[in-house]
């Protein structure tokens, strides 16, 4: 992890607080380029518990001079923009396919519109490198929940051949089976109603 390392670890009741800093002087890269720094901006990442206590991650995070202009460095351990360490959100990922948001927001006393975007992030990250083209899906199914009562659709299409989920959005106001941004066509031979 060089240029960094940790100054300072500290317990404040139930908390645990790491400080890493940058060596002084150290160069930082940008597209290929070892770029001087600027200045320093603190930032603080939650990151996993560390003996059943909250644990932060604390940085001064450089802004170097680049040709383009004074950037902040993207840090190692933790995804630009997040306030999340990337362990901490692979935590949440993890829990997220076995309990619910709810659930998971007690156990680790984090908002629960942290959490979905969090979610929301590596969704939208993975449905981008969807293929619909490859086999023809022959058996298909969509599933509609309404939630907070029929204010919000949550929409499933599964590819019940390969038991994966295709598809799947939250539309709120109007129920959708029809929000894809890539095109598909179906064709049906079954549609059963539960």
């Amino acid at each position: 992890m060089e240029p960094w390392y940790i100054s300072d670890i500290e317990q404040k009741g139930l908390e645990i607080h790491i400080h890493v800093d940058s060596k002084r002087g150290a160069k930082f890269i940008d597209q290929s380029k070892l770029c001087s720094v600027h200045d320093t901006v603190n930032r603080e990442w939650r990151h996993i518990n560390l003996f059943q206590h909250k644990t932060y991650l604390h940085a001064r995070i450089p802004r170097i001079y680049t040709p383009e202009g004074v950037k902040q460095v993207q840090v190692p351990w933790a995804r630009k923009g997040s306030g999340f360490t990337l362990f901490f959100e692979a935590l949440l990922l993890s829990l997220a396919q076995i309990t619910s948001v709810a659930q998971v927001h007690q156990l680790y006393d984090v908002s629960d519109n942290r959490i979905w975007r969090v979610l929301k992030h590596y969704i939208e990250k993975e449905i981008k490198f969807l293929d619909f083209s490859e086999e023809p899906v022959t058996t298909h199914s969509i599933d509609e929940m309404a939630r907070k009562k029929a204010l919000a659709y949550l929409t499933s299409f599964m590819d019940l051949e390969r038991a994966i989920i295709r598809y799947g959005v939250s539309i709120f106001l109007i129920p959708c089976s029809l929000s894809f941004q890539k095109p598909i066509s179906f064709s049906f031979s079954l549609v059963c109603f539960l």
